[in-house]
């Protein structure tokens, strides 16, 4: 990949731009439409506990056995990431939409068929998570380039709208399968997902300027009016220019921020996926009943959806590394109280916990934009996530295993706490790469 110029594209076209008026800049449409399809996404995730919990009592498959789908599907998915990242960075996120979803409703609505082992890894280990990963990784890339004063709140709202969709969907998808069945439900998320996703879709755009505008709604105007030498400012008195130059991935993975932002993806990813993966059957192994333990899921995504426009607020004034280093860190002790839990007073305390540190997770996104720029941000931060593939993958596996052998969760949980302050740590450790250093890197390859 060769190396890009440090100007942002933008300067270069800021004169030339037609002027565009509305009353709502036209970027809070996209992530209103992002939003809606993210809360859709939260299906597959907060519901995986669930069908394996229905999976397991109907066919007597062992934790260890069907955790391993979720862990096939981070591989698949993760790996898979950089070339639909790619994809959107050179297409744009439309047209891949629109597949993703068509591939989710009909992966739900085969969910029904499964009577096999294979064909569950099939559906939850392969088809279901690499087909809901366009959603997000082209929603994700369309908010970033359409913000950057408000990048960090638009993206919490779009993380918001997910772990909302958790907050309902765990509990009333428990009930559903109570009162109706793992089939009935899985065919209700097909018809209702392809049903009102594809739409949505159609109000996805890529980039503001082909439009006539610039991030945040930006006045074109505002760089002709400023004064010889100076850079436009837009209505809230911010930059028109990126202050990250654009790094191409060749240049990204030569720098050190790279590298430990995946670091750090790998230890938070492997806590996320086991939580999310073993919460359900880890206390109803404990003694309580599944609806109560969905209802404890429901509440730490409820926790966390009310945390992350906050987050994203205070992410886009505040230094961001020690944004993540505290709630990171705050998110490992909750990890480690699921883990000694026993009563309910502990669970609550875990959903509080968890919910909240979790809620810090757009902040991570915001910072990989503020790291490289926008110009190719879905391929780099794709690539940083299939890094983070690693910890995804191995933690509900590693947790399903130590339980078959050990009958306890109480151990697996400890380390993945540890984990856990690990990426804590290297998040607060972090710095941003310096244009001088991708500066010198032009020069170099241009000698």
């Amino acid at each position: 990949m060769s190396a890009m110029s440090t100007s942002d594209p933008a300067q270069s076209i800021v004169m030339s731009l037609p002027v565009k008026r509305q009353r709502i800049f036209y970027g809070w449409w996209i992530v209103v439409a992002v939003s809606i399809l993210w809360l859709y996404g939260a299906a597959y995730p907060f519901t995986f506990g669930i069908f394996l919990n229905a999976f397991s009592k109907e066919y007597g498959w062992g934790m260890g056995a069907l955790s391993a789908a979720f862990s096939l599907g981070a591989i698949g998915g993760g790996f898979l990431g950089p070339l639909v990242g790619y994809l959107v960075d050179r297409f744009g996120p439309r047209l891949i939409m629109m597949a993703g979803v068509v591939l989710t409703g009909i992966a739900f609505l085969l969910v029904r068929f499964i009577s096999s082992l294979p064909l569950f890894y099939l559906l939850f280990g392969l088809l279901l998570p690499v087909a809901t990963g366009p959603v997000f990784i082209g929603g994700s890339a369309a908010v970033a380039n359409w913000f950057q004063r408000r990048r960090a709140f638009a993206l919490a709202i779009l993380t918001t709208a997910w772990v909302a969709g958790g907050a309902v969907i765990a509990p009333s998808s428990a009930w559903l399968v109570n009162h109706f069945g793992w089939q009935q439900t899985a065919t209700i998320f097909g018809l209702v997902y392809l049903v009102t996703a594809l739409p949505l879709c159609l109000a996805i755009r890529h980039k503001p300027e082909p439009y006539g505008y610039l991030p945040d709604g930006a006045s074109p105007q505002a760089a002709s009016t400023s004064h010889p030498g100076q850079v436009g400012r837009d209505a809230g008195g911010a930059s028109l220019a990126d202050p990250a130059a654009d790094f191409t991935l060749t240049q990204a993975v030569k720098t050190r921020a790279f590298w430990m932002l995946a670091l750090a993806g790998i230890g938070l990813s492997l806590t996320n996926s086991s939580v999310m993966a073993h919460q359900i059957p880890l206390l109803t192994h404990r003694g309580f009943t599944s609806q109560t333990a969905a209802n404890a899921l429901g509440l730490m995504a409820f926790f966390s959806a009310v945390g992350r426009p906050f987050m994203g607020y205070l992410g886009d004034r505040y230094d961001k590394r020690l944004l993540l280093g505290a709630f990171v860190a705050i998110m490992a002790v909750g990890t480690l109280v699921l883990g000694l839990a026993q009563g309910i007073g502990l669970v609550y305390l875990y959903a509080l916990l968890f919910g909240v540190g979790f809620a810090v997770f757009p902040v991570t996104m915001a910072m990989v934009a503020d790291y490289f720029g926008r110009r190719f941000f879905a391929t780099i931060q794709q690539t940083i996530q299939a890094v983070g593939t690693v910890g995804f993958a191995t933690g509900p596996f590693f947790v399903g295993r130590l339980f078959d052998s050990t009958s306890e969760y109480r151990s697996a949980f400890i380390a993945i706490s540890a984990a856990c302050f690990g990426a804590s740590l290297l998040y607060l450790l972090s710095r941003k790469p310096g244009r001088q250093q991708l500066i010198q890197e032009d020069s170099e390859q241009r000698s």
